[in-house]
């Protein structure tokens, strides 16, 4: 059985506060990935230039496109303006830059991809090698967003402000964005040093402009699986006194009311606040939308309307997400799940038992999960026979909305023993995963578990007490089992299809 150790380091917050109206304040952010990919006869269209600059050619024997990366999520969402790259120079020529659509600007990895695998380039099928450059504008905006000719060698140039590219920023929703940068006309080439290079870098600048109107909203817009129970927030404009809030399942209604014509979804007006209590609790799988018009009366232009946002409710009941846990006292995993620590006969640990905080390891896994931010690590040692990890949930109603059915998520590993996984409901019901080889599981696995299989053992499923998720055989544990860990996220309760 692991120790675990009590972080009581001095803590240290780290307030990543963006200001509330930062105008006209410069941002300078270096890419996260940079490559260049060939389909010529030098490389050919399965290798890349990775580490050396961004090639551009269109020329006889080498055929190469740029693509490169930014996370721009400290921008938080703000309006920017004057948006450049600032360019490290090592081969003049003339460059024609696309935005890569949204849908695709997280699924580039620079150690890995090539002509073939690459969004906004012709490659199904692959083109000859060394035909000349074609796009696939299916993967691109529509327009060019700039032309520029790359600096002289060992110069660093900024380019001209460009309104397309300044749009395509602010009309980003995820943090990040991913542009091609591709040869002009054909016989173009150009060289500029990236992010690999001390003295490289293809900055992405601007300065920050204040907005009129509310922007951040939480729950985000389009936001699916919302908690019922959500309340609404938002980072106000920066002329903004007070707020008037707009709230409904009618995106029309929500969209066109007003003071004077509120049709019954004007929910507060001039408020201070920066939130908003929904009251009651929301429908099951109903899309909500809302809006914030930002007030301020001795200001020309007031109110200013708000866009209209959206967010869908999801379609369970939520039991346990595993995101209400971090690294401090109260708040671990293990003060909540009760595992096998100090107990000789449960050989369980919940969450990570001896993190690397200075390393930036948590209690929680934080990588692989499967909805959230994080999910639980459940270790087991079947030595002794069992191990489970149980939470006191009070008092439930498992028949609330008319659920039928129990659904959880889990992850395994290759290397674990294969226990049998279970979960009892007030101590003593029991399902058992009919899947034997399901610790094994290196991918996330849906269960489903009808509740009616805790009822035929006698729990009233007005009154859940307790949920324990173990390995072993519950009913009549058998010393000598073996060892592994497994992940559980998203506990849920959900309706009849």
């Amino acid at each position: 059985m692991y120790r675990k150790y009590l972080y009581l380091g001095a803590f240290v917050f780290v307030l990543g506060i963006i200001g509330i109206a930062r105008a006209n304040e410069p941002f300078s952010i270096m890419p996260i990935q940079d490559v260049s990919v060939c389909n010529d006869t030098q490389l050919g269209p399965d290798a890349a230039e990775r580490g050396t600059g961004m090639h551009m050619r269109n020329v006889s024997s080498r055929r190469r496109v740029g693509l490169i990366v930014y996370d721009i999520s400290e921008l938080g969402g703000q309006p920017v303006a004057n948006v450049t790259f600032s360019n490290y120079g090592h081969d003049g020529g003339t460059v024609a830059v696309y935005g890569i659509i949204e849908e695709l600007d997280n699924d580039i990895d620079e150690t890995t991809v090539t002509w073939n695998t690459a969004p906004g380039v012709m490659n199904d099928p692959t083109p000859p090698l060394d035909d000349p450059v074609v796009l696939d504008f299916a993967d691109l905006t529509e327009n060019i967003l700039m032309i520029f000719d790359c600096p002289p060698r060992g110069e660093r140039v900024s380019t001209e402000p460009n309104q397309l590219l300044d749009d395509f920023i602010n009309s980003d929703t995820d943090g990040i964005v991913a542009f091609l940068w591709a040869p002009y006309e054909e016989g173009d080439s150009g060289i500029v040093r990236t992010k690999e290079l001390d003295v490289g870098g293809s900055y992405l600048e601007g300065v920050y402009i204040p907005p009129f109107n509310a922007i951040l909203p939480n729950p985000a817009d389009g936001a699916v699986d919302v908690p019922r129970d959500t309340d609404l927030s938002w980072r106000p404009g920066s002329k903004a006194v007070m707020h008037d809030v707009y709230f409904g399942a009618d995106a029309g209604d929500v969209n066109e009311a007003g003071l004077s014509d509120p049709r019954g979804v004007l929910a507060s007006s001039d408020q201070a606040g920066l939130s908003y209590d929904i009251p009651g609790e929301l429908e099951l799988g109903q899309t909500y939308y809302w809006r914030i018009d930002e007030v301020n009366d001795a200001e020309a232009g007031s109110p200013w309307k708000g866009k209209l946002w959206s967010f869908t409710v999801a379609n369970f009941l939520i039991v346990e997400d595993f995101e209400d846990y971090n690294d401090f006292p109260p708040n671990e995993i293990w003060n909540t799940w009760i595992d096998g620590y100090g107990v000789a006969t449960n050989g369980s640990t919940a969450g990570y038992p001896d993190p690397d905080f200075n390393a930036g390891g948590h209690y929680m896994e934080t990588d692989i999960v499967h909805g959230g931010e994080q999910s639980m690590p459940l270790f087991y040692d079947n030595a002794a026979g069992l191990s489970e990890a149980t939470r006191t949930l009070g008092s439930q109603d498992w028949t609330a909305e008319g659920v039928v059915t129990l659904t959880l998520f889990y992850y395994g590993d290759a290397a674990n023993a294969a226990e049998p996984i279970y979960v009892a409901l007030n101590g003593s019901a029991v399902a058992v995963n009919d899947d034997t080889t399901a610790a094994l599981a290196t991918e996330w696995t849906q269960w489903d578990i009808p509740l009616q299989v805790f009822a035929d053992q006698g729990v009233n499923l007005v009154n859940v007490n307790s949920l324990t998720l173990g390995f072993g055989n519950k009913t009549s544990p058998q010393a000598g089992g073996g060892s592994g860990h497994v992940f559980f996220d998203d506990i849920r309760l959900y309706r009849p299809e």
